[in-house]
């Protein structure tokens, strides 16, 4: 059931004959005939010898003194009749056709007593046969399942499909005739890309109602059809064989051409089988070509036509660069394994990338291991981007438009590809030493219940989530008043308290106005004074040239700030002078004022009224003069709370003008390191207040900043990768290095499960939630 450790002779039937035995295997029809000297040789092939024991028997119990080369041939000639079965720990050696090939292997006895027969040998790993071959014929596999490799379900004539090809093929006749060839498919794409406008305008017209499908369509016939008839034709012209076409079911049921290329075309010499690899490639290029030149003959003659060659024309480009990809197993990886003489290229580069030689017997070529790791790696990376690619686009398309439905759709098509991918490479023996049958060893058993025991042990989950550090409290610091900064009195990082002075601004109009404001008050009272005594005539004059003076003042301020106000705007004279030029205007005006009223006080009569208004414009300046005062007061700017200045505006702010409310600085309370985590919702559930958290910052990877939860906010809201919700702690910084702003990742703790439900909480959340919302 599970296999034996060693090789193991395998004929289903045997009878005797009179010098011998006749065999059969199984699988096959044809009998094979061993003397009894080769008999008891097999024979000791029982799964339980190795290669070293086996020779040693042989020669004291047969009398045959065997080299290990020798050994390993005679085991080749049985593995051609299929009567040899690999072990678990010793692969089969590589199949032979003739005794040239046993004899290149190491067998150097007699001819071995098999029957002449055409059997071909069984298909192994690419590169396992004595001659260059692959698994059934030169482009690889196209067989559903094990054992129909290459099989053609709908068997055809291949004469129109060689006349037609015998055409395209001329390339291949000389390197000059695939240069030409080559020359003029780019001098055609030039002259495609000269009309792009043109070809713009068609390709919009073929992405209409159904020209799309019914253009790929056509496309992918006549690629099949132009890839099939050019090899068909190079198999006729390069090798003896007769041609086998004929038409396959592939992955969805989906009929198209084939034309098989093993036999002698498998085995024909390099420059055969790159020709014939070649030429379907160059059946798509010559129908490239052709399409280009439909496109430049119609494409104002017969619109339609040229709509159909440009969707044929980019089917067939697409085609052509999936099947020069070197990275996956299409015509131009072969041309390539072909090419280096190494059919087994991809093999030797998959574990090349590991650092081991081919882990079989014998090899065409051996590449450098720097080479193979460098085209493994490439590989690797190619199928990752396939598959990143195909979940993050695909997939996501799916899920967005079906839900889960689309999911399980992607799911089911990557298995089934993935399934029948592994068929194809599946056979009844393996150069690798690898079988389907395989019974787990002590150790397997060990390693199995270890990981048990792993998935049983208690763990706690912590979801996780990115952070930011924010001060305990904040406050903007803005300029009350416009003006510029004289003074800066702190720095950036500085510790201040509420009240302290942070920087001074121009205080100048300031002054003026609490200046021109205690002098209004203090005229005000003179008048009430004057108003509640009366005036006399000289009383009267004097108050009358006092008007004159101040409006003779007061024009000459104005005219003197009109002329710095022009200046200023030019760049001219400081704000300084400007300021103080308008606030001595606006004292000379107030002057005027005050004397016109203390005129007209001495010149009319004292009234009650008159008392009273004097009354409520003496209130009215004192309003004024507070206000002005508590302007002067607001060039100093303070720090509304007690904290650190984190402001780097500070360091050039000297000289800056700034308009009211303009931000100046900005002061942070760090008395308390504050955090706040968005956690994943999917994880929310495991979180409580107190909950222990740890953070760690960017800035220093080694150290972990313990902390608790201190609230978890109500809502949820939309974050990088889906819904987060944000959590509050409070977290220790003792040496005070954590600075506001700084970024990490932070972990709070939840409850204890088992590590498995812990590790598997996204399946489980996925089927829990996601599929039973699909459940009618």
């Amino acid at each position: 059931m599970f296999g034996s450790r060693y090789r193991r002779f395998v004929p289903i039937s045997q009878t005797p004959l009179t010098h011998g035995v006749e065999l059969l295997a199984e699988g096959e029809t044809e009998p094979v005939r061993l003397d009894a000297d080769d008999l008891a040789l097999a024979q000791l092939f029982d799964g339980q010898r190795n290669a070293t024991t086996i020779r040693q028997i042989a020669r004291e119990q047969l009398g045959r003194v065997l080299s290990a080369e020798e050994l390993e041939g005679f085991a080749a000639e049985l593995c051609r009749y299929r009567l040899l079965a690999a072990g678990t720990h010793d692969p089969l050696p590589i199949p032979v056709h003739t005794l040239e090939q046993a004899h290149a292997l190491g067998w150097t006895g007699r001819e071995p007593a098999f029957a002449a027969t055409t059997v071909q040998p069984p298909s192994t790993v690419p590169g396992s046969l004595a001659a260059p071959a692959l698994l059934g014929g030169l482009t690889g596999l196209l067989g559903k399942q094990r054992g129909v490799a290459n099989r053609i379900d709908i068997p055809l004539n291949a004469w129109p499909l060689i006349l037609i090809g015998r055409v395209l093929i001329w390339p291949l006749a000389s390197r000059w005739a695939l240069g030409l060839f080559v020359l003029l498919l780019v001098a055609g794409g030039f002259g495609l890309y000269g009309n792009r406008h043109e070809a713009i305008g068609h390709v919009t017209d073929l992405l209409t109602g159904y020209r799309p499908l019914l253009g790929g369509l056509l496309g992918f016939m006549l690629v099949n059809l132009f890839a099939s008839a050019a090899r068909a034709a190079a198999i006729d012209r390069y090798t003896p064989e007769r041609v086998q076409s004929g038409v396959v079911f592939g992955f969805l049921w989906i009929p198209r051409l084939f034309v098989y290329s093993g036999g002698a075309a498998e085995h024909s010499g390099r420059i055969d089988r790159l020709r014939i690899i070649g030429a379907g490639l160059v059946g798509m290029a010559a129908l490239l070509g052709l399409c280009m030149l439909v496109w430049f003959l119609d494409a104002s003659v017969r619109p339609l036509v040229a709509t159909a060659a440009l969707a044929v024309m980019a089917v067939c480009l697409g085609v052509l660069l999936i099947q020069l990809n070197p990275l996956t197993k299409r015509d131009g990886y072969f041309l390539l394994a072909h090419w280096l003489n190494a059919p087994d290229l991809r093999e030797q580069a998959l574990t090349g990338v590991f650092g081991f030689d081919r882990p079989w017997f014998n090899q065409a070529r051996k590449l450098p291991r720097r080479v193979l790791r460098t085209y493994g790696i490439a590989i690797g990376a190619y199928w990752i981007f396939v598959v990143s690619w195909v979940v993050a686009g695909i997939g996501s398309w799916l899920a967005d438009h079906f839900r889960g439905s689309g999911f399980l759709l992607l799911m089911m098509v990557m298995g089934a590809y993935m399934y029948r991918q592994f068929n194809k490479a599946a056979g009844t023996r393996s150069n690798l030493g690898w079988k389907r049958n395989w019974m787990p060893s002590r150790r397997s058993l060990l390693i199995a219940g270890g990981i048990l025991l792993l998935c049983l042990i208690p763990y706690r989950y912590e979801p996780s989530g990115e952070f930011v550090v924010l001060p305990q409290a904040r406050a903007d610091v803005r300029a009350l008043v416009p003006g510029d900064v004289r003074e800066v009195l702190v720095e950036e990082g500085s510790t201040v308290k509420a009240g302290d002075v942070i920087a001074r601004l121009s205080d100048d109009e300031q002054r003026a106005k609490v200046a021109a404001s205690k002098a209004q008050l203090a005229q005000l009272r003179a008048d009430l004074a004057l108003a509640r005594s009366g005036g006399k005539p000289e009383e009267v004059e004097v108050a009358r040239q006092r008007v004159e003076t101040a409006r003779k003042r007061a024009e000459v301020a104005r005219t003197n700030a009109d002329r710095l106000s022009q200046a200023y705007s030019r760049r001219a004279v400081t704000a300084q002078e400007y300021e103080h030029a308008r606030g001595a205007a606006d004292v000379a005006a107030q002057e005027l004022v005050e004397a016109e009223r203390s005129r007209d006080l001495v010149s009319s009569p004292a009234a009650s009224e008159r008392i009273q208004a004097i009354e409520a414009q003496i209130e009215e300046a004192g309003a004024t003069l507070a206000y002005n005062e508590q302007e002067l007061k607001n060039t100093r700017v303070t720090a509304p709370i007690s904290g650190r200045v984190v402001s780097r505006a500070l360091l050039f702010s000297v000289g800056n003008y700034l308009n009211r409310g303009e931000l100046l600085a900005v002061v942070e309370d760090s008395a308390k390191r504050q955090v706040e985590i968005k956690l994943p919702e999917a994880g929310i559930g495991e979180v409580k207040l107190d909950s222990r958290s740890y953070a760690k910052v960017w800035a220093f990877p080694g150290t972990t900043f313990r902390g608790s939860v201190t609230s978890i906010s109500p809502a949820a809201e939309d974050g990088k990768y889906g819904k987060v919700v944000r959590v509050y702690a409070v977290v220790e910084d003792p040496d005070d290095v954590l600075k506001s702003g700084m970024t990490g990742n932070a972990k709070v703790q939840g409850e204890w499960h088992l590590a498995i439900v812990v590790f598997t909480r996204a399946l489980m959340r996925f089927l829990f939630v996601e599929v039973w919302s699909w459940l009618p």
